[in-house]
């Protein structure tokens, strides 16, 4: 029962509405449980589709200038795709020592995953010669999908992500697809969908 008090005064300052001593309904937790599965094919999605961008910039042949341009160009994406997944789960924070060392050793992970697909396509293209020019492509597609599980999986082992701020979003971006999809003369039927925000 002590733990209640500090609960509720944190839904309080997060701004949900949620009754802290209540327990959800099964609806609301299925519905809940939906929205971070839904969340997490979001997040999957975005980390394939900044492997792909790396992949193409990873592409052209090297030379004296343009190699210094891709590395920075993958680093750089690789750092606003790991800001992109966290933005969207909200930065949460909690994570325990154990966490931190599984990032490290998933970035390292991902590391040697670029360097094993690079090695294999480089293999592949002593026998196949137009594959020489995939080998940095493939190894910058590992290391971004790596790097992107990594992280994913990094801001999901907090202590508590709470699943009422990912319903409240979710909701919030269905009401907004269904604003846009909406004609101009339906405009009443979308007026009481915030009283459900309040509930």
């Amino acid at each position: 029962m002590k733990d209640q008090a500090p609960r509720s005064s944190e839904h309080e300052a997060e701004g949900t509405t949620a009754v802290g001593d209540r327990p959800p309904s099964m609806g609301s937790v299925r519905e809940v449980v939906e929205s971070a599965l839904r969340m997490n094919e979001r997040v999957h999605q975005t980390i394939m589709d900044y492997a792909l961008i790396v992949a193409i910039v990873s592409l052209p042949p090297t030379m004296p200038w343009l190699q210094e341009a891709q590395l920075g160009a993958v680093v750089v994406l690789n750092l606003v795709m790991v800001r992109s997944i966290g933005r969207r789960w909200g930065f949460p924070r909690g994570q325990g020592p154990l966490a931190r060392a599984f990032l490290v050793l998933g970035i390292f992970g991902a590391i040697l995953s670029m360097v094993f697909a690079y090695l294999l396509v480089y293999t592949a293209s002593l026998y196949v010669p137009f594959m020489l020019g995939w080998a940095k492509a493939a190894g910058g597609f590992a290391l971004t999908f790596g790097i992107g599980r990594t992280a994913n999986d990094f801001y999901l082992s907090a202590r508590r992500i709470d699943p009422r701020r990912i319903h409240l979003a979710m909701r919030r971006r269905r009401r907004s697809k269904r604003r846009h999809a909406q004609a101009p003369g339906d405009e009443r039927q979308a007026q009481p969908q915030p009283q459900e925000e309040r509930r």
